[in-house]
């Protein structure tokens, strides 16, 4: 994940923590550009599509995320639903059965986001509610306290800070 935030343009800093763990700090810088995501590069990420898809859609031009059809297995199609709150946020997606293709560069928008109690899925649309304009509702959230406890908080935490930079 981390190569393909810097592959697209993204601005990566790592800090490390007094706990002994440490912070990734991402930033756009200015422009990302899109790319394609696929085989085995795909295949590591499995966990991370979501995060994957609402980072796409930020970028400049088409982003690919195929050779991802394992995730149409299971419990639900992963790949569909995905696709579906995507555009409930006004996300341009394209749906296809090896994976997605998503028009970056357009404004998302507040939503109604079902999870369906997927941690990473929660994780993303919080995320994507920081770009977003309007609010975004994100049902099933307590999925996220089994991998991330005080995932909220953090995001709150960014959030405080995000609004002081705009006011100062």
């Amino acid at each position: 994940f981390i190569d393909i935030v810097r592959q697209i343009g993204g601005e990566l800093d790592i800090v490390d923590n007094d706990d002994g763990s440490v912070d990734l700090l991402v930033k756009g810088a200015g422009r990302m550009k899109s790319t394609r995501v696929a085989e085995k590069r795909a295949q590591s990420l499995l966990d991370h599509v979501a995060l994957l898809a609402v980072l796409a859609t930020q970028t400049e031009g088409e982003f690919i995320i195929r050779d991802v059809e394992s995730l149409r297995q299971g419990e639900f199609d992963y790949i569909e639903h995905l696709a579906n709150q995507l555009r409930a946020i006004q996300a341009k997606v394209g749906e296809y059965s090896y994976g997605l293709v998503i028009d970056g560069g357009r404004p998302l928008l507040g939503g109604r986001i079902e999870t369906r109690r997927d941690p990473g899925m929660t994780q993303a649309f919080a995320v994507a509610g920081l770009l977003a304009t309007g609010n975004m509702e994100i049902e099933d959230t307590e999925c996220v306290d089994m991998v991330f406890p005080g995932f909220f908080d953090q995001l709150d935490a960014l959030q405080s800070s995000k609004t002081k930079e705009k006011t100062t």
